[in-house]
């Protein structure tokens, strides 16, 4: 396992533009360091692929660990059920699997009697204990620098037990990790040095891992999908498959005729509504006309009901003036000498109560 190191721009040919193979400065979150302890075939001291945020390369012959220690990174970015260990090289689900590589397993030993077959491995299920660590720098906020691992043992029943961590600090297997004897220990020490645990829990684990990072839960999906990708085949079907994330559209079409149902409705209410306002306008012009005929017609009764006082008012008035008018005439057109005498008037009308002198008093008077 070797790291290339940085290299300077070379010529392609005589007369071309140099091609740099590094970029200046470590812009973003960069790998600094990635760690394995007894991890498959890796046994014994803790194994550092240093990269210091740089770019590199990791060659090496067949059977030499390249894909154990690709396998190794990507057990820290995938949940445990969709890790493929080994894919690279087109392998089964089931030919590597976490217990394997914990217990270190390089191959399988027939028995000739018998014919059955048992692993080999470097290391046994009772004192198998493994971790991963990647330290990475060019965080935005806090320390800058971000650690995370996870260590690996069998419990009683022969199951392997994972303990995910992370750490604002820059954590070493072999400072930090090695040395304890069981679990409760392994999770003693990461507290006491300041680190978030979550035992098997990854889902916590990506979103605390997600969270210091700056990045979202799609970018460690890409990154899973396309660390031991050989080819990429159609640009279009891989896009979909490992960029976008995956969208039911059925809901969000049914919700849409849905609502497009209630739109239609509703315009057809609208419709239905401004159809009875066009009939029902000739009924309230007709009513308004009816109303405006019906209170004419009151005036004109209350006005018939008072022509007779108006006429009898009339009368008395051009009658009074008529008889103001034979009462100015009066003294004229009485005879000379005939008595006008209130007195004799008086002593007539005693003397016979129906005759009344025309000349004793005005018309009219009673």
């Amino acid at each position: 396992m070797t790291t290339a190191p940085p290299r300077l721009a070379a010529d392609l040919a005589p007369d071309a533009i140099p091609l740099p193979l590094e970029f200046d400065g470590t812009t973003g979150v960069r790998l600094a360091e990635f760690q394995l302890f007894n991890w498959g075939t890796f046994d014994g001291p803790v194994q550092r692929l240093a990269q210091n945020g740089a770019n590199g390369l990791l060659t090496g012959q067949i059977g030499a660990g390249k894909s154990t220690v690709v396998d190794g990174l990507t057990t820290l970015f995938a949940a445990p059920r969709r890790v493929v260990f080994n894919r690279a090289a087109g392998a089964d689900r089931d030919e590597r699997t976490v217990n394997t590589y914990v217990i270190g397993k390089y191959g399988n030993l027939v028995d000739e009697s018998t014919g059955a077959s048992r692993p080999q491995a470097l290391r046994k299920q009772g004192d198998a204990y493994s971790v991963l660590l990647a330290r990475f720098i060019g965080l935005s906020s806090g320390t800058g620098v971000l650690s995370a691992g996870v260590a690996f043992w069998f419990e009683g029943t022969g199951t392997v037990h994972r303990l995910y961590f992370t750490a604002t600090t820059a954590l070493d297997i072999g400072d930090h990790l090695t040395g304890h004897t069981d679990g409760k220990a392994v999770r003693t020490a990461l507290r006491g040095i300041g680190a978030e645990v979550f035992d098997e829990n990854f889902k916590n684990y990506r979103r605390s891992l997600c969270r210091h990072l700056g990045v979202g839960p799609g970018a460690l999906d890409l990154l899973v999908q396309t660390v031991s990708m050989k080819s990429v085949g159609d640009l279009t079907t891989f896009v979909r498959a490992h960029m976008l994330d995956p969208v039911d559209a059925r809901p969000k079409i049914a919700a849409i005729l849905e609502h497009w149902g209630d739109l239609t409705r509703a315009y057809e209410l609208v419709v239905t509504a401004r159809h009875q306002l066009e009939k029902l306008e000739p009924v309230a012009e007709h009513a308004a006309a009816y109303n405006r005929a019906d209170a004419r017609i009151a005036a004109t009764r209350a006005a018939q009901g008072g022509v007779a006082a108006l006429v009898e008012r009339r009368r008395i008035h051009l009658l009074t003036a008529a008889i103001a008018a034979i009462n100015s005439q009066l003294p004229a057109r009485c005879p000379r000498g005939w008595p006008s005498s209130r007195s004799s008037t008086r002593r007539r009308e005693r003397r016979s109560p129906s005759w009344r002198s025309p000349c004793s008093s005005p018309v009219g008077r009673s």
